[in-house]
């Protein structure tokens, strides 16, 4: 393959095949690019502690995949709705003015455009008065 053309520019390849013992070729174009699979880049703490009334934060990053990505969080095994809370459907899970009943235990779901899925660690949150 050759081109001839700067990096701003329209860029026109082409390319010659020679044939032998054939009458006709097939040229399958794909643009399907290698993807990586999807891991957590910054996953959540194993423990986290907030004092009553203030607020508790998570957050992770994601790499690979397909993107876009959606995020579920969970309080122990319960979804958080993000009608409630609308953080619950990002990378960034902010649980406001945290009370003894807010301790527990939380994780987030990520999911890429194709379905694939990965689970961040769970992390604690212990409440201090």
């Amino acid at each position: 393959l050759s081109s001839d053309g700067g990096t701003n520019d329209i860029v026109t390849f082409s390319t010659e095949f020679k044939v032998g013992d054939a009458t006709t070729i097939e040229v399958n174009e794909t643009d399907a690019p290698v993807v990586t699979p999807l891991a957590f880049s910054r996953d959540l703490p194993a423990t986290k502690t907030a004092g009553e009334d203030n607020d508790a934060v998570w957050d992770v990053e994601v790499t690979g995949g397909r993107l876009p990505y959606s995020y579920k969080w969970y309080y122990g095994s319960v979804l958080i709705d993000p009608a409630v809370n609308p953080t619950a459907a990002t990378a960034t899970l902010v649980n406001r003015a945290v009370t003894s009943a807010s301790a527990g235990s939380y994780h987030c779901e990520v999911t890429d455009k194709t379905g694939a899925k990965i689970t961040s660690v769970t992390s604690v949150l212990t409440v201090s008065v």
